[in-house]
C-alpha cells in the first residue's frame, strides 16, 4: 500500500514550498534594511547609536542634566541591542526554513519512491 497525499495535503506542501523558495529574497531584504537602517542613523542620526558620539557631545554640555545623560548613554547600546536581535531573529528563521526545504525534500523523495506507512519501499518487496 502506497501512501499519496490528499489535496489538502498537497496545496499545504505546495504553499510551504513557495514560501522557502521566497523566503532568500525575503529575509535579504530585511537584512539589507536593518543594516541599512543601521548606517543610516550611525551618519546622519549618531546619537541614537553611536555610544562616543553621545559621551562627546556630554562632554561638550551638548546634553543637560544628569537623567537625560543616564538615558543619552543608554540609548545607544540599546538600539544596537534592538538591531542585533532583530538580525538574530532573521538569522534564526533562515535556519528554521532551510529545515523545512530539508523535510518537503524527504516528504518529497518518501512519496515518489512509493513508500508505504511501514517504511517499505516499492523496490525492497521481495519478488514471488
Amino acid at each position: 500500500m502506497v501512501t499519496q497525499l490528499n489535496d489538502a495535503q498537497q496545496t499545504f506542501l505546495d504553499k510551504r514550498r513557495k514560501l522557502i523558495r521566497t523566503w532568500p529574497w525575503i529575509g535579504m531584504t530585511l537584512l539589507v534594511c536593518v543594516l541599512s537602517t543601521l548606517l543610516w542613523l550611525w551618519f546622519y542620526q549618531p546619537i541614537l547609536v553611536n555610544p562616543y558620539e553621545v559621551i562627546e557631545r556630554l562632554h561638550s554640555g551638548g546634553i543637560g542634566n544628569s537623567t537625560l545623560a543616564l538615558m543619552a548613554a543608554m540609548l545607544p547600546l540599546l538600539a544596537l541591542v534592538c538591531f542585533f536581535l532583530t538580525t538574530v531573529v532573521i538569522l534564526y528563521t533562515y535556519a528554521a526554513f532551510s529545515n523545512e526545504k530539508r523535510h518537503i525534500n524527504i516528504i518529497d523523495t518518501l512519496t515518489s519512491k512509493g513508500v508505504d506507512q511501514d517504511g517499505i519501499t516499492d523496490s525492497n518487496l521481495p519478488v514471488e
